[in-house]
């Protein structure tokens, strides 16, 4: 755990879910580094997922394991029964992945495996960057390389003593089908559910595709809200936000299956095995709506599409109904717009794309809500039930004026819908910065906000105490020491200006 004699230090320990530290450069250039103490986790929705796959007993292979952030997450949830065999070939991640898995203890449950996986053994020249490894590649060899071994997937396997592998993360930067081709034993033999990254072109994806296809493997994508696997339609386009697929054969589909961790197949939702929710009363229990609902007058039609969205969180109904539930409130939402303009309604529906995976289309949507301008929207939304675009806000209640909350809350949600990162845009900023004295912001925002600045060589002033929530540890903010050492007006490298 980093101490505050530890600010020296070129490396960073940021904690993440589980309790989980990786250790990354001390460097707001890096992504890892960035992104990690911007979301205090991993920016691809799959993570959660994997956290709900991994239990005690898993045993998993993480190919492109950088610097490990899944190869430690994994660790952590096997509670001591299991074992992860990370790959890793860079010479830079590699030194962070080993660091990570002394700092948290986890030397008995972690083999790394310092070589690139291929259909052949030998070495290569791998493309390396210096601040974004995760694109480390076999495939791109511009600038700075590095000479890798090469090793594969059947032959590394078997040396290992054949283990029933039950969990694949591939993220081998246009590897994968190389590595799928010398790997044929181990996928027929050990069936495991496989993470992979969509590749970067059409056809690179379905070639992939087709050789999971021709083991007798099924393609699913993950459902974010709901926190499960759904099978996907290849002929269909991906989501701009979209990073990863899973394949897995139907004996380990059918025990995901009853896990609740995936839809075999989507069930018709027009008789739901349970009774839709009333919206008003589900919604008035949470804490964004102390003081709001007992003003809602919910429209029938909208009330309908809202309440098959809040239908679709209930885990007692199975995962094919609670997919389809999802995408039948969704579609509503969708039409309802088009009978009336409504921001309760464009909220809600907001929160159903998010949910189900259609984030791309979140900023086209948040922008007429900013157009009308938060009092107009809170107007709206005390007349009529809705649901906060992020879930995080479900649990957040009004501080101030309802038009606060409101533009908080439309600032952080133009946020996430701009990209994965602020690492890549700073489009947000100005939304942001808008709502840096609001007593509603939160410690989410002021972290994009505060990197942003501090990335660009701007020293943020506190000037008031809701600045001062970056310093405090709290249950949304894990790294309270690390933002110590990055805000200190004496350390030039954080701080080379001042923003004022």
């Amino acid at each position: 755990m980093m101490r505050d004699a530890d600010f020296a230090m070129t490396v960073f320990s940021i904690e993440i879910p589980e309790n989980v530290r990786i250790v990354a450069k001390s460097n707001l250039d890096y992504l890892t580094t960035y992104i990690l103490l911007e979301l205090e986790d991993w920016f691809e929705d799959e993570i959660a997922f994997v956290r709900r796959c991994v239990e005690p007993g898993t045993l998993a292979f993480d190919i492109g394991a950088n610097h490990g952030v899944y190869t430690l997450t994994m660790a952590a949830l096997m509670k001591g029964d299991g074992h992860v065999w990370a790959f890793e070939p860079s010479s830079q991640p590699l030194s962070m992945l080993r660091a990570s898995i002394g700092e948290n203890g986890f030397q008995d449950r972690i083999t790394v495996l310092d070589c690139a996986l291929s259909d052949h053994a030998g070495t290569a020249p791998m493309g390396i960057s210096t601040t974004q490894s995760e694109g480390n590649s076999l495939h791109r060899l511009e600038g700075e390389t590095e000479e890798v071994r090469l090793d594969t997937l059947d032959a590394v396997w078997q040396r290992l003593g054949a283990p029933p592998i039950d969990l694949v993360k591939l993220d081998a930067e246009g590897e994968e089908l190389k590595i799928l081709t010398a790997g044929t034993g181990f996928l027929t033999d050990c069936q495991p559910i496989i993470m992979f990254e969509l590749q970067r072109t059409v056809p690179e994806q379905a070639a992939l595709a087709a050789a999971f296809v021709s083991m007798g493997y099924g393609i699913y994508r993950l459902v974010p809200g709901l926190g499960l696997l759904t099978p996907v339609d290849l002929a269909a386009g991906y989501d701009y936000f979209q990073v990863n697929l899973f394949a897995c054969k139907p004996e380990r589909a059918a025990r995901l299956a009853a896990r609740g961790l995936l839809a075999r197949e989507v069930t018709d939702a027009s008789t739901p095995s349970l009774p839709l929710p009333d919206p008003k009363t589900l919604l008035g229990a949470r804490p964004f709506a102390a003081g709001l609902a007992g003003g809602w007058n919910p429209d029938p039609a909208t009330g309908t599409a809202l309440a098959c969205v809040l239908a679709a969180e209930d885990e007692r109904r199975s995962p094919g109904e609670r997919v389809r539930l999802l995408h039948r409130g969704l579609t509503g939402l969708e039409e309802d717009l088009k009978t009336e303009e409504h921001a309760a309604t464009r909220l809600s529906l907001l929160r159903a794309l998010r949910a189900y995976g259609r984030r791309g289309e979140m900023k086209k949507h948040v922008q007429p809500l900013l157009d009308q301008g938060a009092g107009a929207v809170a107007a709206a939304l005390a007349k009529r039930p809705f649901l906060p675009p992020l879930a995080a806000w479900d649990s957040a209640p009004v501080h101030g004026s309802l038009e606060d909350w409101t533009a908080a809350l439309l600032a952080d949600t133009f946020a996430v819908s701009c990209h994965h990162s602020t690492y890549y845009s700073l489009d947000c900023a100005g939304a942001l910065w808008d709502q840096r004295a609001n007593p509603n912001s939160t410690v989410a925002m002021f972290r994009r906000l505060f990197l942003m600045f501090l990335r660009t060589g701007r020293t943020i002033r506190f000037t008031d105490e809701r600045n001062d929530m970056l310093l405090r540890a709290s249950a949304q903010h894990r790294n309270p020491l690390i933002w110590k050492w990055l805000l200190d007006p004496n350390n030039k490298a954080a701080n080379p200006a001042e923003a004022g």
